[in-house]
């Protein structure tokens, strides 16, 4: 199967200069935990932000979420696949990237939606694969330092 067949396609994103508050109350009213990160200056897409990278990179260090921008706290470098990939190719990714979302392109690398650990145990993903990814993703990683 596909990715495209199992991807979130409705794809929303974030500026880098955005504030980590006024993202974290996007988030909340779409009630997602991450989003795509654009790049005001080409507006390409240049990382990820998640719930956690806000709590974890600055909320837990003190950070002021009022003044601190989405581009000084998100996920970077993307992690992607292609919508014509298998399935299986995102769960690889996932596994060997140890991340929980994959960033979907279409054949002129414009993104066109995501595919995340919920979208592959909903599709013909093989119940051990996506248990390996599970285990993979979900295993900690060192930690940063304060």
């Amino acid at each position: 199967m596909k990715v495209k067949e199992v991807m979130s396609a409705e794809l929303r994103g974030v500026r880098t200069d955005t504030s980590l508050k006024d993202t974290a109350e996007h988030m909340r009213l779409l009630d997602i935990g991450s989003l795509p990160v654009v790049s005001p200056e080409n507006n390409r897409v240049v990382g990820m932000i998640t719930d956690r990278d806000i709590v974890v990179r600055s909320v837990a260090r003190g950070a002021d979420v009022s003044t601190q921008n989405v581009g000084d706290v998100m996920s970077s470098p993307l992690v992607c696949c292609h919508e014509d990939d298998e399935v299986e190719e995102a769960s690889t990714a996932m596994k060997a990237k140890r991340v929980r979302r994959v960033l979907v392109l279409n054949d002129k690398n414009q993104p066109v939606g995501l595919v995340s650990l919920g979208d592959l145990a909903q599709g013909p993903i093989d119940q051990a694969e996506l248990t390996s990814v599970v285990r993979n993703v979900s295993t900690p990683a060192p930690a940063e330092a304060p």
